[in-house]
């Protein structure tokens, strides 16, 4: 995402989550010289930007109710998890320089979960053209684990959300951008809270592309 730091312009942010504290997503600018700052989800729901020149800056209040579960820059701006299943996009700060109007910045991807799941990860995806490039999203298992769930699913622009993968029983509990030997593309490889660990290609399509890896 990008951020006016005063005269040090833009800065380009990247993604860590903080070691002490799994409900805190930290971003730290690429270009510290340029724009020293970075972004911080916190338990509450809320979005704060700090910045050595400007201080603290709100960007969402806590009116989510749900804890931030996963942060990923995306675009200008940043994608955001939460512990109710929903997925919210803050599109960047726009062309006012003006820090206090940039929470008005936000679109909602995808509403709270009527089947209490929550975010446990979120990638940012480069297809094989354009029209593939998107977030990938990881899901925990819903309230009642008899029932299945929607473990991977994929978002991009134009055709909105597409289920890559439905489970019962088991959550997604870790999710990394990995690129197989001989493919073009990078993929995802998860690992799932039954133990598994499975590898997707890119192909965007219900249960497309999936191959499970011995462990």
């Amino acid at each position: 995402g990008q951020g006016n730091y005063g005269s040090g312009g833009p800065g380009t942010y990247e993604v860590c989550v903080s070691p002490t504290d799994a409900t805190t997503q930290i971003t730290l600018p690429s270009t510290p010289a340029v724009a020293p700052g970075f972004i911080v989800g916190l338990a509450n729901g809320s979005v704060q930007q700090w910045s050595a020149t400007d201080g603290w800056t709100e960007l969402h209040d806590g009116t989510w109710g749900s804890a931030i579960t996963a942060m990923v820059t995306y675009g200008e701006g940043i994608v955001v998890g939460l512990s109710n299943g929903s997925v919210e996009k803050w599109n960047g700060p726009g062309t006012n320089p003006d820090p206090l109007t940039w929470s008005a910045n936000w679109t909602e991807l995808q509403t709270e979960s009527s089947i209490g799941q929550s975010v446990t990860g979120i990638i940012v995806h480069q297809g094989s053209s354009p029209q593939d490039d998107g977030i990938v999203v990881a899901m925990s298992k819903q309230s009642a684990p008899s029932l299945t769930s929607h473990l991977v699913q994929f978002w991009d622009p134009t055709r909105g959300w597409t289920e890559l993968q439905t489970g019962t029983g088991t959550a997604v509990t870790a999710m990394t951008g990995y690129r197989a030997f001989g493919k073009a593309i990078d993929g995802v490889a998860v690992g799932y809270s039954d133990g598994a660990v499975r590898y997707w290609d890119g192909t965007i399509g219900y249960h497309s592309g999936w191959e499970e890896l011995p462990t």
